[in-house]
């Protein structure tokens, strides 16, 4: 427990500096190392041993999303992910004889990209907005407070599972505290950092990325069940990999970002 709290509060004190201090390109920086010991993680696990000879080269393509954000656009995210997918469609014609299965080697290639490039692209995104620090800053106190809540609320008032199948820890009074602090969690730094904005508006947001972060974690869990993984990583002592940490931001990024590009709040 000692060194989960010391892992925990260094990594969260390093990244709200990032966020706070609001410069682009080392944030991109950061993230596309992020994204590629994500994708490092995420092939790791899903990976057949013969395919597992093709690590050194899946997990640097996959990330090509990452890359091409060095510059904040959407454009250059989906030149990103056409270029990857077109770099692993090629890789598995060069490799096919030597994969024992080619075609499920392309689909979890492209799960990846999907995973560890579009979707943790949005991250970046978020901060090449206008006031993106302070935005993402409200994002990771929803997602952080959601994950608190839903944690303590589940261990003393859980009765009844969630998704037992899935995930047999999470309950469904831990997935309706989970809502209550991310949404509080959000309003509380909305009112700090972005006073400006409707804190009802922040309210049903909150309540909405709480939920999408919850099937962010439960996306992970079916990729860990499936393949027989504990943690998606060590790097993190006590608290797994890269991945264990973002997978409930995966989903709320994207959803996020195109909440605020569609100007909802």
């Amino acid at each position: 427990m000692r060194t989960r709290i010391i892992t925990g509060v260094i990594a969260i004190s390093f990244w709200f500096f990032l966020l706070y201090a609001g410069y682009y390109k080392p944030f991109w920086l950061v993230m596309t190392v992020i994204g590629l010991l994500s994708s490092y993680e995420f092939f790791s696990m899903v990976l057949g041993e013969q395919e597992k000879k093709l690590l050194p080269l899946v997990v640097p393509l996959a990330a090509i999303p990452l890359y091409l954000i060095f510059t904040p656009s959407l454009e250059h995210l989906a030149a990103g992910i056409f270029f990857a997918a077109l770099a692993g469609f090629l890789l598995t014609l060069y490799s096919y004889k030597s994969l024992p299965e080619p075609f499920t080697f392309m689909g979890k290639y492209i799960f990846g990209v999907v995973y560890c490039g579009f979707l943790m692209g949005h991250i970046i995104l978020l901060m090449g907005l206008d006031r993106g620090g302070y935005w993402l800053i409200v994002l990771t106190a929803i997602v952080s407070a959601s994950d608190s809540g839903a944690y303590f609320v589940g261990k003393f008032l859980g009765k009844t599972k969630l998704c037992p199948h899935i995930s047999p820890g999470k309950t469904v009074a831990g997935f309706v505290g989970g809502i209550i602090f991310g949404t509080l969690g959000g309003m509380l730094l909305a009112f700090l950092f972005l006073p400006e904005i409707s804190l009802v508006k922040i309210a049903l947001c909150g309540a909405l990325l709480s939920a999408l972060g919850v099937a962010g974690d439960l996306t992970e869990s079916i990729i860990k069940r499936a393949t027989g993984t504990k943690d998606s990583g060590k790097l993190l002592p006590g608290h797994g990999g890269v991945l264990d940490r973002s997978d409930s931001m995966l989903f709320c990024a994207p959803a996020f970002y195109y909440i605020l590009t569609f100007n909802l709040l």
